[in-house]
């Protein structure tokens, strides 16, 4: 007999099966910018229930952006960090090419000297991008800058 779920990667369509009370709860919680955390075993569709909700938020306001990090491999706050630069990049920009600064997992610096030597105070090169603690403050302040236009 065949099963009609579908195990390692997400359910999409007609393989997604409805969990309408899930999805609107969800979809309440993002829209009322309430964190949700969604708990269960590894392969019940976690991760299919938000790309679901997400689609159909997404449909609703194509401005919207979400970002799905796997973490189940993640190891160090440094990989943590650059798998989230690398997706929260990806879903800014149409196309890659157009994010001057990223290069694999590390962030490169990319600055106008020119003009950037006007305004700044100092200017420091950094030899092969910079480290995980400038990553994670970038990533930080980003989500502070976030939190204060929707909360604001």
């Amino acid at each position: 007999m065949n099963s009609p779920f579908i195990y390692g990667k997400i359910a999409s369509g007609a393989t997604f099966t409805d969990r309408e009370t899930e999805q609107k709860r969800l979809s309440d919680d993002i829209a009322s910018h309430i964190n949700s955390i969604l708990i269960s075993p590894r392969r019940w569709g976690k991760s299919s229930l938000v790309a679901k909700v997400g689609q159909t938020l997404r449909q609703r306001s194509p401005s919207l952006r979400f970002c799905f990090l796997d973490l189940f491999n993640v190891r160090s706050e440094q990989e943590f960090y650059a798998q989230l630069t690398k997706e929260v990049l990806r879903v800014s920009f149409s196309n890659m090419k157009q994010i001057p600064c990223l290069n694999g997992y590390r962030i490169v610096g990319d600055v106008h000297f020119s003009f950037a030597s006007q305004v700044a105070g100092a200017i420091t090169p950094v030899p092969g991008g910079v480290g995980p603690m400038t990553i994670a403050m970038l990533m930080r302040n980003t989500l502070i800058a976030a939190e204060g236009e929707i909360y604001a």
